[in-house]
């Protein structure tokens, strides 16, 4: 059984970093559009984590290596580092839903392309129209993965005085 790469530890300290937040802030904005109408390409499985937490595109992957999102980090620790990082709304469902409990849905500033972290199955991922490497905007890629590496990296931070966020004061 493999284990999650997201570090949750109850006293991580206070290494939130604010300037790499508000840097990755400065690219996204949290949307009000709830659809997700022609979001459900397939690149979540072309973006690799080694055991680092450090993400890139592949085309190809080795299962004994590399990991997909929802092996580095587990959805309800993704949903709450969004709403540490983004003012606005996450659409909850709940059990009204069975396939998702929650979304969050993005618009790149720089491409004006929609990008919705949620989870699927209990599994983090996300959705964006794009299926391939290739027809991506390469700025789109750059930032997606900027983003993730974020979430799950020690540096997410609490709004409170620099706590890294799943910690405590």
């Amino acid at each position: 059984m493999r284990e999650y790469l997201t570090r949750c530890i109850m006293n991580i300290g206070r290494g939130g970093n604010y300037e790499r937040r508000d840097e990755i802030v400065s690219k996204w904005t949290l949307s009000d559009n709830q659809n997700f109408d022609g979001q459900r390409g397939t690149l979540v499985h072309h973006l690799l984590w080694d055991a680092d937490r450090k993400a890139r595109w592949a085309n190809d992957w080795d299962t004994a290596v590399d990991r997909l999102i929802y092996e580095v980090i587990p959805s309800a620790i993704l949903m709450y580092r969004v709403a540490c990082t983004f003012d606005g709304t996450i659409r909850l469902y709940g059990a009204s839903e069975d396939l998702t409990v929650w979304h969050a849905p993005l618009l790149h500033n720089g491409t004006s392309e929609p990008f919705t972290l949620t989870e699927y199955k209990g599994s983090s991922t996300f959705w964006l129209k794009h299926s391939t490497i290739e027809e991506t905007p390469q700025v789109l890629l750059d930032d997606i993965k900027e983003l993730l590496e974020y979430f799950v990296s020690d540096e997410c931070a609490h709004p409170y005085r620099g706590l890294v966020a799943g910690g405590v004061a």
